[in-house]
């Protein structure tokens, strides 16, 4: 499927044509069947939409966020890439093997029926069936010799494959990736799903580092679940609507509404029990998470209890589907609207985690790489989506 090589290295290169046209360019030959529509590169075999945004140029570095479309895609694929390099053609020849290897790769694996694996989860006594397009492992070293001798060999995803899948939710698509970092005395570890960071798997990585007698290493690798339509659910609203929808909840919080009225109202605007019921309650743990410093590498879990049952769903952050589209929102809110601390405050206290916080700091403890827990009773007919 692919051809892609580097080219013979000279100094102080410069594509003759725009770094975006140049990028289109490398992937219409080096994927069947691209075309360069100007904007985008059009896979029409597999229905894909892949257009690439630059970042200015730093030295000895460019940066390069790939993004990925697909009508059966429940949430877009952003992939953040930084090539090295004394010259931008050197940084884009670099920056395509990537965008090669480890974005374009497994996700055509899966869209043109290619090799692929198929990972089963359960969640909420109902079974997801996802195929799985997994890159190969990108690594950098200084010493192949001892990085060969001391990190495990096997992919991140193969290795920890268990603990990742409890991450997965009910959406039609996953974005996973895995980095693991550790250059001089620094320690540099990453798992996103869906472009959000997952602080307990994170910790995973940086835990398995730490037990590698190797330095000065870097190993990244990317995977793509996509759902079988068989085991899909309806997940009724869309990112944009989800977030246009928080966007209005944000402000009610803020004071703009009574508290009381504020589930009418949201219910009113959704026309839909269930996310009404998560914008007015976890809208406040996001901004308390983002906003508090002491949550940062805390250990998350929501535990949903239902009418008339004792026993929780206990869930993790990324299985709740409108939770990163909320957490864009609360980004945007802040980083659009800038509200003063009074504002911030006044959606914090509605939360539990700020008085969860509050004892901690009673009792002279941290919530930091610590496990919170956040209770609620969900309406009757709550549906998780």
């Amino acid at each position: 499927m692919f051809g892609f090589g580097k080219k013979e290295k000279k100094e102080e290169r410069q594509p003759s044509i725009s770094m975006e046209e140049w990028m289109y360019e490398t992937i219409c030959m080096n994927v069947e069947g691209a075309q360069n529509r100007g904007a985008f590169v059009e896979i029409p075999g597999a229905s894909l939409k892949v257009w690439a945004e630059f970042f200015p140029p730093q030295p000895q570095m460019l940066q390069m966020a790939l993004h990925c479309s697909h009508p059966e895609f429940t949430d877009e694929i952003e992939e953040f890439l930084v090539g090295p390099g004394n010259d931008t053609l050197q940084q884009l020849q670099d920056l395509a093997g990537q965008a090669m290897g480890l974005v374009l790769a497994p996700i055509l694996s899966v869209l043109t029926a290619g090799e692929c694996e198929r990972k089963i989860t359960r969640l909420d006594e109902e079974e997801h069936e996802f195929y799985s397009g997994v890159s190969n492992t990108i690594s950098r070293c200084r010493d192949r010799e001892s990085m060969e001798r001391h990190v495990p060999r096997q992919g991140l995803f193969e290795r920890f494959e268990q603990e990742i899948l409890e991450h997965v939710g009910k959406k039609n698509n996953y974005w996973i990736k895995l980095y693991e970092s550790h250059f001089g005395n620094e320690i540099n570890c990453e798992a996103r799903i869906n472009n959000r960071i997952v602080p307990e798997l994170t910790a995973l990585l940086t835990e398995d580092v730490q037990n590698c007698a190797a330095m000065d290493w870097d190993q990244k690798q990317t995977v793509l679940l996509l759902q079988d339509p068989s085991t899909r659910t309806d997940g009724l609203f869309t990112a944009a609507q989800i977030q246009e929808y928080a966007g209005q909840a944000i402000h009610m919080l803020a004071g703009e509404v009574p508290y009381d009225d504020i589930y009418g109202r949201l219910l009113e605007l959704t026309g839909d029990e269930s996310l009404s019921f998560e914008l007015l309650y976890l809208l406040p743990e996001i901004f308390c998470f983002r906003c508090l410093q002491d949550f940062d590498t805390c250990r998350r879990k929501i535990l949903l209890y239902r009418p008339g049952q004792q026993e929780s769903l206990a869930l993790n952050e990324s299985q709740i589907g409108s939770y990163n589209w909320m957490e864009a929102a609360v980004e945007r809110y802040l980083s659009e609207e800038r509200p003063d601390n009074s504002v911030l405050l006044q959606i914090i206290r509605l939360s539990s985690s700020a008085g969860a916080l509050s004892a901690a700091m009673e009792k002279g403890s941290s919530m930091k790489n610590g496990r919170h827990f956040i209770a609620l009773n969900v309406p009757e007919h709550y549906v998780l989506r």
